[in-house]
């Protein structure tokens, strides 16, 4: 009788850890899943900025057109996006990166508590 009391504690404590587990996995999902969506989003945003240059550097005839060129070769040589955009993508790279790492560090412990509890269980066992 108190084998089979032993028996359904480790039961209930098993079913709870799972449970935390999953619960954590599906966090850790929805985390990465808005993570590539900003990065597709990204993505997206830099193709929208090329498209926009890129008439620019063909061969457009014109004093206007000069001048627009001239600032676009600024650009360019400054990374070839315009200041507000190259700032959009580096704000999401940063979004990105710390929503990842987030993600890292609550796996780790989560890998390192599991460890922790099976070395427990297993010398108590």
């Amino acid at each position: 009788m108190l084998e089979c009391l032993e028996l359904r504690r480790q039961s209930a404590e098993l079913r709870q850890e799972l449970s935390h587990a999953l619960y954590k996995e599906d966090a850790a999902m929805r985390v990465l899943a808005r993570v590539s969506r900003e990065r597709d989003e990204a993505r997206e945003a830099l193709a929208s900025v090329k498209a926009t240059l890129g008439p620019a550097y063909q061969g457009q005839e014109g004093g206007a057109a000069d001048a627009q060129m001239e600032g676009v070769e600024e650009q360019a040589a400054e990374g070839g996006l315009p200041a507000d955009a190259k700032k959009r993508v580096e704000e999401t790279h940063e979004t990105c990166v710390g929503h990842l790492s987030l993600a890292l560090a609550r796996v780790q412990r989560h890998a390192a508590g599991r460890a922790l509890r099976s070395r427990h269980c297993g010398a108590a066992g």
